[in-house]
């Protein structure tokens, strides 16, 4: 068994470090629990402080859940609607033109099922959306984040790499994301003690540039 990882960063080659660092930082947790945990089975503020880490641990800053304004179209008008609310991450990599606002989502799907691309691009675009709604003050670039947790049965029988092969063939197929996957070769029969039915065998991000 093998360990299956890399990243993709078509639209935002200025990430390449990040990701690198993300793959990193979730291998070094599963490796610190002696693979008896896993990051990416928690729920989506789990997630995002692993893909924080990594933006630090790559030489950037980062700022998560920060209170911030957000727009929303008004019906009168055309007029917007301002509210208060949270930006889930704010990323400066220091040294670029642009710093970055990012609005994040978390999805878990069944790898076993023929349609799993359409509600994660779905997803992936909702997270979008939220970030185009997020106020911006110094030109910063909106991003869509997505974390993807997928499952397969724990059976003997299952495709599991065959499966995380086709998901790994979808990421790269994307021109219009920036990627990343990890499905290391000691997790990759990992399930929680509570429901022992579905493996959790390794997780992806997807970000998306308005």
């Amino acid at each position: 068994m093998r360990d299956i990882s890399g990243y993709a960063v078509s639209t935002l080659p200025e990430f390449s470090a990040v990701l690198r660092q993300w793959i990193n930082a979730n291998e070094t947790y599963c490796e610190i629990s002696n693979w008896g945990d896993v990051p990416w089975g928690y729920n989506e503020r789990a997630s995002l402080s692993t893909f924080a880490a990594a933006v630090w641990l790559s030489g950037a800053i980062a700022l998560e859940e920060y209170v911030e304004e957000k727009d929303r179209a008004g019906s009168a008008m055309g007029r917007k609607k301002q509210r208060k609310g949270r930006c889930d991450l704010y990323v400066d990599l220091q040294g670029k033109r642009r710093a970055y606002i990012m609005e994040a989502k978390i999805l878990w799907p069944s790898l076993e099922t023929c349609d799993w691309e359409r509600p994660l691009l779905k997803t992936l675009n909702k997270a979008r959306g939220e970030a185009k709604e997020t106020r911006a003050h110094n030109n910063e670039k909106k991003v869509g984040l997505l974390f993807v947790s997928p499952y397969i049965r724990n059976s003997k029988d299952s495709p599991v790499e065959k499966s995380i092969l086709n998901l790994v063939q979808f990421l790269r197929s994307r021109k219009d994301t920036c990627s990343a996957w990890t499905f290391p070769a000691g997790s990759r029969g990992f399930y929680w003690d509570s429901d022992k039915r579905w493996l959790y065998p390794g997780t992806a991000v997807l970000l998306m540039p308005l």
